[in-house]
């Protein structure tokens, strides 16, 4: 298991190498350049305007921008902000809590409404309940996240007046507030994955349990109970943790439309805030740190798989 671990460990730092080229090659790929266009809108004279690129070193070559970056990077510095000079590691770890917590419990609402829904309908199937299951998650893969959460907010202020919280409280202020405010975007935030866990936990139980193994151990008198979570559940939890782990970096990028709904301060908000401001420093920053989280959870994955089938691990 530890010669498992290390062989999954040692890839970090050449992904995370080939993750940064990519982020910061991509976004010098981007056309124009927001800080001569801000410059001359505000009347600066071209010759101003050179000495203001080279004192932020805008005007050195790739390679020495992209090592100093990384130079930064390795000693804890994201950069500072070109228009507002703000701190683009205070910003982004004050969002990251937000998006981190939005995801987390995305992710428990999908586990909570896929995992049992799925576990019935393959206990079931053919049943009315199969059928009402599987109807809705058809509908939960096919409705839009952001048009269910327009209408979330719309609908009740037109029926009943009533408005979900917009503000953003910390969980340390107002533990009530915070929960309240990140139920419904957390919610729809889950849909589509809760369907997707659920369609995937049917199809595998459905072939797990008619394998040989499950056969043997309803056999020699176990309860059903323990012939579904101690036989079958743990075999076809594999692909569940793949769609799960997966899934995180799709999470990642319908939090930008859930924060910028629900008014929540997060990594995605302050995404699409930089993107619009053509904030380069913040964008790569952002960019490479989302990329770790998602590296770091599909490490996890890896992970897990070896917990859960030994003959990974060893493989």
């Amino acid at each position: 298991m530890n010669e498992y671990v290390m062989r999954r460990v040692l890839l970090v730092p050449p992904t995370v190498f080939i993750i940064s080229l990519i982020v910061f090659g991509s976004i010098r790929l981007l056309p124009g350049d927001a800080l001569d266009d801000r410059l001359a809108e505000a009347g600066v004279p071209a010759e101003d305007r050179l000495k203001i690129r080279a004192d932020l070193g805008l005007d050195r070559p790739l390679v020495e921008q992209y090592f100093d970056w990384m130079g930064g990077l390795a000693r804890g510095d994201l950069g500072d902000s070109i228009f507002s000079k703000d701190s683009v590691r205070t910003r982004a770890w004050r969002a990251l809590p937000i998006t981190v917590e939005l995801g987390v419990l995305s992710i428990m609402f999908a586990i909570i409404l896929g995992i049992p829904t799925g576990l019935i309908s393959a206990l079931k199937p053919g049943s009315f309940i199969d059928l009402i299951v599987r109807t809705l998650a058809i509908g939960g893969l096919s409705i839009p996240n952001f048009w269910l959460a327009t209408l979330l907010i719309v609908l009740p202020a037109i029926w009943w007046e009533w408005v979900p919280p917009l503000t953003y409280v910390s969980f340390v202020d107002d533990p009530i507030g915070n929960v309240t405010l990140f139920l419904l975007p957390a919610l729809v935030l889950s849909l589509r994955l809760g369907a997707t866990v659920m369609r995937m936990v049917r199809s595998e139980m459905l072939e797990v349990i008619r394998a040989d193994y499950v056969r043997t151990a309803r056999a020699k008198g176990l309860t059903e109970y323990r012939v579904v979570t101690r036989h079958a559940f743990r075999n076809a939890a594999i692909p569940v943790v793949t769609v799960i782990g997966l899934s995180v970096a799709t999470l990642l990028g319908g939090s930008v439309i859930m924060e910028s709904i629900f008014g929540l301060p997060g990594l995605g908000r302050l995404m699409l805030e930089a993107i619009r401001e053509r904030e380069f420093e913040m964008i790569q920053s952002v960019v490479l740190l989302v990329g770790v989280f998602v590296m770091l959870v599909n490490l996890s994955v890896d992970l897990v798989y070896g917990f859960l089938n030994p003959q990974i691990r060893y493989g």
